[in-house]
């Protein structure tokens, strides 16, 4: 038989509140980046931002097929606010 000490409860609720802060949708941001490399063997595409940050698009990556893609192309880009990684991505411009 288990005994429910106050520690106890407060580390239930601790990681029940951790693990609702997980769960809740976090903020987008949108950015407007261009095709640097197109990996075709890995299915991969980088882009970059004009200030140099770059960012990879899988076949994961929502709105986007990678055969459409070629060097050059303007892309916007949606990136997660938390563990910043690619949600959706569109065609701007050839």
């Amino acid at each position: 038989m288990a005994i429910e000490t106050r520690a106890h409860r407060l580390a239930i609720r601790s990681v029940t509140q951790y693990a609702s802060a997980m769960v809740m949708p976090s903020t987008s941001l949108r950015v407007t980046t261009r095709v640097h490399a197109c990996i075709g063997e890995f299915e991969l595409v980088y882009v970059r931002t004009s200030d140099g940050i770059q960012y990879a698009l899988t076949p994961d990556t929502d709105g986007i097929r990678l055969e459409d893609l070629h060097e050059g192309q303007t892309v916007e880009c949606v990136l997660s606010s938390e563990l910043t990684r690619v949600l959706s991505a569109t065609v701007v411009a050839d």
